[in-house]
């Protein structure tokens, strides 16, 4: 694919549960717990489910933080594909990428710090060369495709939090090892 391809059109995308709502709880011991959580190695959906239920979380958690930030709903459906839909200021904005295009080289990530020039913490991570970018929709139109995934979150302990577990989604959707 060249770098100005689209990703797949979206197939069975479905909305990601909060790390919280994903988690069960036995009411025995923690190693009950534990068992219960346990996703099969195999599992590449299930990984990134629960990868991205702490992005979710720490999105949503972001909400009344964030100026004019209303509502946060990160989707995966069957190809892979991340869609973090936000409601802001009356508008609707949609981010579409390709989990396994993501970069998570550390070096390569950009961390937003909130202060002058950003008004809230976050991170920027490239999309790999030759690979379709992030697909910015507003309202339901397409208005741009970007190099980089861009999120921004309400407090600077959710960056190293989302960061990681976007790293862990990028792995298991590429069949690395964790």
């Amino acid at each position: 694919m060249s770098c100005g391809s689209e990703n797949p059109e979206l197939k069975n995308a479905t909305t990601v549960k909060d790390r919280s709502e994903q988690q069960i709880l036995t009411g025995d011991k923690p190693s009950e717990n534990l068992k219960a959580n346990a996703i099969e190695e195999g599992d590449a959906a299930g990984k990134i489910r629960w990868s991205l239920g702490r992005v979710q979380e720490e999105m949503r958690n972001s909400i009344g933080t964030i100026s004019g930030l209303e509502s946060v709903d990160v989707l995966l459906d069957d190809n892979f594909q991340m869609v973090i839909r936000t409601k802001e200021n009356g508008d609707s904005y949609e981010k579409r990428v390709g989990i396994a295009n993501i970069d998570i080289d550390m070096k390569k990530i950009q961390i937003l710090r909130d202060g002058d020039e950003y008004p809230n913490p976050g991170f920027r991570m490239p999309i790999l060369e030759e690979k379709p970018g992030v697909e910015i929709y507003r309202n339901g139109v397409k208005s741009e495709t970007k190099r980089e995934l861009e999120i921004v979150l309400g407090e600077r302990r959710q960056v190293q939090l989302v960061v990681s577990a976007l790293t862990h989604a990028v792995k298991s959707a590429r069949g690395e090892s964790l």
